[in-house]
């Protein structure tokens, strides 16, 4: 909560000329139930403050799930990596 308090700050104040985004993983752990998820106003901020923004889909096939026997069973066939034992990632799309 702080770290998304100090941004909306630094838009206020226009000490933000533009945003680089390129990873956006979250959406898809939100679209998809991932443990990572951004909500609904993952974008309002820069939106609202007309932000200019530079907008890449990284990381928007994959989804992280907490440990492998936490995986929802409609993962549970798709090529899983255990990135340790709290999180697993896997490909949104087969």
């Amino acid at each position: 909560m702080f770290v998304e308090s100090l941004i909306l700050l630094l838009f206020e104040f226009e000490c933000i000329q533009g945003v680089l985004d390129v990873t956006t993983t979250e959406v898809a752990d939100h679209i998809v139930g991932g443990i990572m998820a951004c909500d609904e106003t993952r974008f309002d901020a820069i939106i609202e403050n007309r932000i200019p923004l530079v907008l890449s889909v990284g990381a928007l096939d994959m989804v992280n799930f907490g440990a492998r026997d936490t995986i929802p069973l409609a993962f549970a066939e798709r090529n899983i990596h255990v990135h340790n034992e709290q999180v697993s990632i896997s490909k949104v799309f087969t």
